[in-house]
């Protein structure tokens, strides 16, 4: 079982503790406090088991669900309570940025198929509808980021980014979907000059690895501002 601490932001509150979650959160995507109800509302992609690493075998793989956890500051003694947002297995979520912390309604991911990213599923948690696009034979998808339009005029109004890789053409592609019809999957794909394999979160690019003393460097010109977020000197070039 997991524990999930919720902690006051004003007030110097004592942190409040819900016990006896069963699924292992591995990313969350968003959270907020419903003005209307005073709940806590937190989406994540879980695990429904995390079994030992010698037991990570096709038919005991564990699968990552979109989730809902609602939980009551109020009265830490009722259990939070658990929603599914999709039976799809997807990873990597991400939304608008303008909407982080607040209510949300639509959400952006990595669709696996027998574990590979192979293309991307959007879910709109107001309406309980979802979309899906799926790359083709061989490729693979990297994390999409959400581009909103400038004159956009709804929350998902606006683009995914997303790196493709195709293993028979040793080739990757940057795409843009229409975030709004993700199902027809992308409306442009530029070739880049190289080819990134796809990885999990990062890619190996020979010849830009930084090494221990660029690391220490880096370290060294880390400022630590008054407004508790760390600024580092834009003229290291891997950072």
């Amino acid at each position: 079982e997991n524990n999930i601490p919720h902690v006051p932001r004003k007030g110097g509150g004592e942190p409040v503790v819900f016990e006896g979650v069963c699924d292992v959160p591995e990313k969350i995507v968003n959270a907020y406090t419903d003005r209307d109800s005073g709940m806590v509302v937190i989406d994540s992609i879980c695990y429904d088991a995390l079994p030992d690493p010698g037991e990570w075998q096709d038919a005991k793989l564990p699968l990552s669900r979109l989730v809902r956890w609602t939980l009551d500051p109020s009265d830490p003694s009722q259990p939070a309570s658990k929603q599914a947002l999709s039976s799809a297995c997807l990873d990597h979520p991400t939304l608008n940025p303008f909407v982080r912390s607040v209510r949300h309604s639509h959400i952006f991911s990595v669709l696996r198929v027998d574990g590979a990213p192979r293309g991307l599923h959007a879910a709109n948690v107001g309406a309980g509808s979802e979309g899906k696009w799926q790359c083709g034979v061989g490729e693979f998808c990297s994390p999409p980021v959400f581009l909103p339009k400038l004159d956009g005029q709804s929350e998902d109004d606006g683009y995914l980014a997303t790196m493709i890789y195709s293993s028979s053409q040793d080739a990757t592609d940057l795409a843009l979907v229409d975030a709004t019809m993700i199902s027809q999957g992308p409306v442009c794909r530029i070739r880049l000059p190289n080819p990134l394999p796809h990885g999990h979160v990062g890619h190996w690019a020979e010849g830009y690895v930084p090494s221990s003393n660029d690391y220490s460097e880096g370290r060294r010109k880390a400022l630590w501002s008054d407004k508790g977020w760390e600024a580092f000197d834009a003229s290291l070039p891997f950072l």
